[in-house]
This record gives structure tokens, sequence and C-alpha cells, in this order.
């Protein structure tokens, strides 16, 4: 339906609600007001309210997802409109009131009222149900280090630090004693060599894969964990794919923890999908931060593996950039989801990326609605943007790079694509000038990215090919 006939539909609904036109309203406030029917009373006084109260027809009290021609139309910046159950009053919100039963005690409960609550299978898979907020104060508990809530059974204690972790947490990251309690140290009698599960005994001196980084690496003083922070994952591989390869390339980034290279708060850890790789994963950090270099000397970096490792080069490496999931609102990502994953979109992200395959980042369009908490979880490990059990989004996008500039346009850009997000209409987001032109006023805060659009944008090459 175009513009104007939302909004003649609007109006002549109005009229078989019922609705008379307030002349005398109209001339005093200069705009058409109406007069609610007799069973009701409308607290916006608006003509769209018979036109929603219509179109939502009989479960007009839940949500209803807003249609582009309606926020066209009457110009709405929100996901959902529903009326309120004690009178006819219709609001707008970017949370849906659809509800749920709580898996525990089968009490309908708004959405938005319920959590997720994780527990482990007999398999070892991890599975969540929604729990009320009752449940949930009953029977689970909140890891932060895994950022999720957890079912009581399987709650475990750290006996010198007193931390409650989930069971899987700790079998990563902690210590299971001959007393059968678990710990943050190993045992006294456990050598180097046999304290660190993680490490490999390859002769790379690689940490295994799906270590994390904040097992090896205190969370950092200068990162709030409620901020816009980002981690990165750098994959590479050696310039021969020789086994041997990882060694030297572990050697010359200051060995598995980054310890060498001005105390680099990173680790190095193997990657299955690489050739004989490395995959460089830092802590998080701030955008401020990561360009200032403050305790990830991204300089440093570059330089040293740029004459003994690819990245740009190979059909395996990429870059992915973990983002905070707590410094993020569901609209902020459904705005992301949709600006990522639009066809209008797409020659500007791959120009960006330095790649088009679909292999390891998978894009199909989505709504601003997909950002709700309850959906986003449905966007797994291969997709552009997807939902992280380490309590981030991971955007997988980009071609792996070694060199220093291209590595700062990764993180400026998503730095930016978080405060397009955040900053402008829910219309824009697709609308790839309207993000050049955001990121035009903002040359001094994104610069290496500035200068690769200028350079890319115009190119007839959907994808840059250099490193």
């Amino acid at each position: 339906m175009s513009v104007f006939g939302i909004r003649r539909a609007a109006l002549r609904l109005a009229k078989e609600a019922g609705f008379t036109r307030a002349r005398n309203d109209a001339r005093r406030y200069g705009a058409r007001r109406w007069t609610p029917p007799s069973d009701g009373v409308w607290r916006r006084a608006s003509p769209l309210a018979p036109y929603w109260w219509v179109r939502c027809g009989e479960t007009a009290l839940d949500s209803h997802e807003i249609t582009d021609d309606e926020h066209d139309a009457f110009n709405v910046q929100y996901l959902f409109v529903h009326f309120e159950r004690d009178s006819r009053t219709f609001h707008y919100t970017n949370d849906a009131v659809e509800s749920e039963e709580c898996a525990v005690c089968s009490t309908r409960t708004p959405i938005a009222g319920l959590t997720q609550v994780y527990r482990r299978t007999a398999r070892r898979e991890l599975i969540s149900a929604p729990w009320c907020e009752a449940c949930r104060d009953d029977g689970a508990f909140y890891c932060g280090e895994v950022a999720e809530y957890v079912h009581n059974d399987w709650a475990v204690i750290i006996q010198d630090t007193d931390d409650v972790v989930a069971a899987w947490w700790a079998e990563d990251n902690a210590y299971h004693h001959s007393d059968g309690y678990w710990y943050s140290e190993p045992e006294d009698d456990e050598s180097d060599d046999e304290s660190d599960d993680d490490e490999s005994d390859d002769g790379a001196g690689l940490f295994a894969y799906g270590t994390n980084v904040l097992s090896k690496h205190p969370w950092p003083d200068n990162a709030p964990k409620d901020a816009l922070l980002f981690g990165v994952e750098l994959e590479v591989e050696g310039n021969e794919n020789r086994r041997s390869e990882q060694r030297s390339i572990a050697e010359a980034l200051g060995g598995s923890t980054g310890s060498g290279l001005q105390d680099g708060a990173y680790i190095l850890a193997h990657d299955g999908s690489l050739n004989n790789g490395v995959e460089i994963i830092t802590v998080p950090q701030t955008f401020e931060h990561h360009k200032a270099e403050t305790v990830v000397p991204w300089k440093k970096i570059s330089a040293a593996i740029r004459g003994i490792a690819k990245s740009g080069n190979t059909k395996t490496c990429g870059m992915h950039v973990h983002i905070n999931r707590a410094a993020l609102t569901p609209l902020q990502v459904g705005k992301m989801l949709v600006f990522l994953n639009s066809n209008a979109t797409t020659r500007l992200v791959e120009q960006v990326a330095q790649r088009s395959g679909e292999q390891w980042a998978k894009r199909a369009p989505k709504s601003f609605a997909d950002g709700l908490p309850a959906r986003v979880r449905e966007f797994g490990h291969y997709d552009a943007l997807g939902y992280s059990s380490k309590g981030t989004m991971e955007l997988r996008i980009f071609r792996g790079n070694t060199r220093h500039d291209r590595i700062m346009k990764n993180i400026e850009f998503t730095h930016a694509m978080c405060e397009f997000a955040r900053l402008e209409s829910m219309r824009d987001m697709e609308q790839p000038a309207k993000f050049l032109a955001f990121i035009g006023r903002r040359e001094r805060t994104y610069p290496n990215l500035c200068k690769f659009l200028d350079a890319h944008v115009q190119d007839n090459a959907t994808v840059a090919t250099e490193e």
C-alpha cells in the first residue's frame, strides 16, 4: 500500500469506528483531532488510533510489527505498536510484548520478563529455555564469565576465589584438583608443562583452539564491562604453510601470551580452519585504546609478521571483531543487522571487507526486530554478524590482513557501524550514501577507513585484491 493509501485507510477506518472530527478543536489547535467512541477513551487524540485498532484486529493487545510502508507513512521510528490492556491507549515500542510460557512454572509471561537459562545436556550440548523472574532467582545464577544465566545444577565453585561459575567454563579455564574441588591454579606438584591444559605439545607453543583470552590475561583495567568494547581475532599463516612456521610466528609475536612484544595483551592459538596457521586473539578494548595501542601494540604486531606470514592472500584467513553486547540495545543490533545484510549495502560492505565469499560470513536480509534477544540468538557462528556465547556480537566479514592500516580500517568500520546504528534513523540503514556521509563527517575519527573508501569505493571491482 502506498503512503497516501495508508493515510486514507486511517481516515476511513476512523469514520467507520464512529469517530467524528472535533471541528472546534481543529480550529483551536490547527490540526485534525477526533472525539472518542462511547465505549472507550483514546488517550492519544489521533486519527491513527482506529487504524491501528482495526489493523491489529483481535490480537490488538499484543505487539504488531510496523511495516516499512507504515514507517514511511506515519514517520514512526519504532519497531512495534500495541494497545494497553486497561484502555484503548496505543503505544509505540521497540520491545515486543508477546508472551511465552516459563519453562519451569508454565506461567505466561511477557517475553521482556523472561530470561534464557542455560544448561548442558548428556551429549554436552548447551541448550537454553525461558524462565520467569521468580523461577530464575530461585533456580539459576548469573555467570559473568559466560555472560549468561546458568541452571543451578551446573554451578561450580572455584575454591580459592569463591567465584561461582558454569561447569563448562571451569572445565576450560580452571583446575580440578585431586581433592575433588575446582581451583584457579594448578596443584603444587604439577610441573609447568603439565599445568597448562590449553597449551599444545607440538612444539609451536600455541594454545588450543577455543581458549578464552581472559583465562590467560586479566580483564583490562581500562575497559569498563558495560562500555563499547572490541576484541579482535586475526588469523595468519606462514608463507609456505609449513608447520614449523607456527613457532617462528609465535616467537616473532612474543610467545603464546604476547609477553615478549611490549607485554601485548593477546594470546596465540591454533585454529583448525587454517593451514598450519596462528590465531591472534586480543583482550577487549575500547575503540580509543585500540587506536592508541595502549595494550595491544598493533604496529608492532604488523611489523613482526609482515615478512614471515600472510593473511589476505589466502583462502582461509579472516579477521573477526567481537563487540561487547552489554553496550548495545536491541534496536541498535537490529539496525546493524539490517545495514550489513541489505542488498542495497552489499557492494559497500564487500568493498570494506575486501572479500565477497559467504563461506565464513553468510549474509541474508534481516529485519529490525531481529535484534531482539529472543531472535538474535538464532544467528550463529558463520553469519556476517552473529551471536556469540562470549557475551558479544561477532562481526566476521573481513578478509585477513597483515597491514597495520588495514587492521585499523576494519576496527574503525566496526565502531562506525555501531555509532551509525545508534545515532541515525532506521530508514538510513539501507542507504549506503548516508553511511558514507556519516563517515565523511568524522574523518579524524576514522582516518584509515576514509582513506580506504576514497581509494576504493568508486572502483569497478567489487572486492579489492591487494593485501
